[in-house]
This record gives structure tokens, sequence and C-alpha cells, in this order.
């Protein structure tokens, strides 16, 4: 997904020759494909210092909206010490108890990570001390959040705000990006079909609304 300031999204599919499949190669073959093209990496070098900040999310009305208080695109994203795929937490695992400890545990998770405006220039580790979590106290939680598998790159709580980008197309399209790896094609193809329809929707209403 593309977009420059004040024009329209832009979707488009990159294929690449052998890329493994989810569920066909291993996770790990998938994270090392994905580490190899995409990053969230807040690189201010002299040449990517300006281009970084495009990738920078920053909240605006269309991120809650129909009133919602969570930005819709879940912005700030969670640190990770390493690209993993990881599922859904499966409740019916866990007694009432457990899972409790593990919803308040995300709970404190969002809240810290709203606290951090623009991320913070520490380690993971050190934000784990701040949790007061273990990793894998960390990694339920976030399984906890999940409602699909998802691939979450390896983010460093200064880039929790850093939308997924190539460098080489950041470095060509000078614009914001958001890269992700496609871990379900029938749920890709539902997404970029609700954007082909979007505009024949949005003449619905207004017909819909003339006619009134």
């Amino acid at each position: 997904e593309f977009q420059q300031r004040g024009s329209p999204h832009i979707h488009a599919l990159f294929w690449v020759k052998d890329a493994p499949q989810y569920e066909k190669a291993s996770n790990d073959t998938i994270v090392q494909f994905v580490d190899k093209y995409v990053t969230c990496k807040n690189d201010q070098s002299e040449e990517m210092k300006e281009l970084v900040n495009l990738q920078t999310h920053r909240h605006a009305k269309t991120c809650r909206k129909n009133g919602k208080k969570i930005c819709r695109f879940n912005f700030p994203l969670p640190p990770m010490p390493r690209s993993i795929i990881l599922e859904p937490l499966r409740e019916s695992h866990f007694v009432e108890d457990k899972l409790n400890e593990i919803k308040t545990n995300w709970n404190n998770i969002k809240s810290i990570l709203d606290e951090m405006k623009h991320g913070e220039n520490t380690t993971f580790d050190t934000f784990l001390e701040k949790l007061e979590l273990t990793e894998d106290q960390y990694i339920e939680a976030i399984r906890y959040s999940l409602k699909r598998p998802t691939l979450l790159l390896k983010r460093s709580p200064l880039e929790i705000r850093i939308n997924n980008y190539n460098t080489n197309l950041l470095k060509a399209w000078r614009a914001n990006m958001d890269l992700q790896f496609v871990l379900d094609p029938y749920a890709c193809a539902v997404y970029i079909l609700s954007y082909i329809t979007k505009g024949q929707r949005g003449m619905s209403k207004l017909l819909e609304t003339a006619s009134k």
C-alpha cells in the first residue's frame, strides 16, 4: 500500500520469484525472506532520515473512525526482539484466572505504548523490565490481541510508529508505504476488493441521501 501526501492510496502486489508460502514453508524461512526485503528501521542517515520521517505514523481523524478511541491502524506497534510469525491465542486452552492475567498484561502493554508518544531510544530488554514481564509473558499477551496469524517485524521501542518499508522502493517512491507479507491470500483479496468497490459504496450512499 502506497500513498503520496494528499493523494489516494495505491495498492500493489509485488511478486518475488521463489517466495515462501505460509503453512507450506517453515515460519523461519518466511521470516528470513521478509527480513531480506522489509524493515521498519529508524534509519537516521543523511540519505534516509527524511524518507523515514514520511513513514512515521501520526494519529489523525481517520485513525479513529466512528468515535473509536483505538487507532484502527494499530499504532503504536509492539516492539519485538526479532521478526516472528504469531498465531492468535486459543483462549479455550487457559483457565479463567490465567486468561485474565494475560488480558491485564496486554492492557498494560497498550497503555505504556500509548504513553511513549514518539517511542523511546531504549532496548527491548529495558522495555520488558518497564513492563515487569518476561519475554514469554509478553509474546503471550501479543498473541491474545491477534485475530489472525500475523507477521511482526523486529522493532525497537524507538520504532513503534514506523510503517513497514523496503529501502529501495522508499528511495524511488519518496512517500509513505506499508509493506506486508501475505499470509492469507483470501484476506488479501477481500482487502483489495473492498478498496475497488469503495467508490461505488460511497456513490450509493450519496444517491440514497439525495433521494431522501
